[in-house]
């Protein structure tokens, strides 16, 4: 049971990492290095709280998670490129 609960940590971990890697080569960003660890990290981390130790799912927890994503790409996008940037944060979430 806790080997299945790390491995789907480790593959959305995997997944989000990706995502947010082929997010930094497809628009400038600042830091990149530091939104691929946060954006990657935060979520996952939530993610797992809501999933594994709280006895309900929570939707706040949900919420969180989809409010991170575009103020991450806002925070960390290149100015000029913000809406390219929620744009391909959007076609990768898709």
């Amino acid at each position: 049971m806790l080997l299945q609960h790390l491995l789907n940590a480790v593959a959305t971990s995997l997944g989000t990492l990706l995502q947010h890697f082929l997010l930094t080569r497809s628009v400038p960003m600042r830091r990149p290095r530091l939104f691929v660890a946060l954006g990657t990290g935060l979520p996952v981390a939530i993610w797992f709280v809501n999933i594994y130790i709280l006895t309900e799912p929570h939707w706040i927890c949900d919420f969180l998670v989809l409010l991170e994503i575009p103020l991450f790409t806002i925070l960390f996008t290149a100015k000029g490129h913000r809406v390219k940037g929620l744009f391909s944060m959007t076609i990768f979430l898709a």
